[in-house]
């Protein structure tokens, strides 16, 4: 499918892989300083 829409297609289907990666990444991080908040403020205040 990617291949059929041109070279177009390419650069949108990276960045579409690359951004779900991130958003995905993101979620677990988040999910897991909800789990655990003292640590995750303390990380912050340093």
């Amino acid at each position: 499918m990617v291949l059929q829409g041109g070279w177009v297609m390419i650069p949108i289907f990276i960045l579409f892989s690359i951004s779900v990666f991130i958003i995905l990444e993101r979620y677990i991080t988040i999910r897991k300083a909800t789990s655990n908040p003292d640590s995750f403020m303390g990380g912050i205040r340093g």
